[in-house]
């Protein structure tokens, strides 16, 4: 099996994500990802930066913006990877991104690229 960390098809991910509250909820948008064939992208939510994470899209998302209107209220921190399909010799499949980070706080935004600190 190998190394379940280790990937032999990398996309790069999303670029400068941040969160603003809109509205009834929170309005999401990003930069998008420099690889070409990227299909779209999965935002996920959690109540926290240490999880557990919840994917919001059922489809990857076609453009760079998302509006979460679950949120409700406290400060998630939300996650968006880039998905592309893929074609190996054993078939296809869908491949996703590293995730990029930004947690909405309470009326304000703290976007961030890197994963938070535990």
């Amino acid at each position: 099996m190998g190394d379940p960390t280790l990937r032999m098809h990398i996309i790069a991910p999303p670029k400068e994500l941040s969160a603003v509250p809109s509205g009834n909820g929170a309005r999401l948008s990003w930069k998008p990802s420099d690889d070409p064939g990227v299909l779209g992208y999965h935002v996920y939510r959690a109540p926290a930066a240490g999880g557990p994470f919840v994917r919001l899209t059922a489809a990857p998302v076609t453009g760079s913006t998302f509006t979460d209107a679950g949120y409700s209220s406290g400060a998630p921190a939300y996650m968006v990877r880039a998905v592309r399909l893929e074609t190996s010799a054993s078939g296809t499949y869908f491949n996703a991104s590293q995730g990029i980070f930004a947690r909405l706080e309470s009326g304000s935004i703290s976007p961030g690229a890197k994963p938070f600190p535990g």
